[in-house]
């Protein structure tokens, strides 16, 4: 998969938004929001309230970053 179509999916799954809160993205993969803040730790954020949201082109770049290939 390469991350425009990445991008797509995560998109089409939330709704059409650019940036994604740590809820949604642990929704998209099916990860318990503590698991997908750990996967998170150290990218950039935009603050909104108590709400952290990430670009959702960085998401999908930290995503493949983290793909096993056998």
């Amino acid at each position: 998969m390469d991350k425009q179509t990445l991008i797509r999916n995560m998109q089409q799954s939330c709704g059409g938004a650019g940036f994604l809160s740590v809820k949604q993205i642990a929704a998209y993969r099916g990860e318990h929001v503590n698991t997908t803040t750990k996967f998170l730790k150290g990218m950039e954020y935009v603050s909104e309230g108590k709400k952290k949201l990430y670009f959702v082109g960085d998401v999908a770049e930290r995503i493949l970053e983290h793909r096993v290939r056998e």
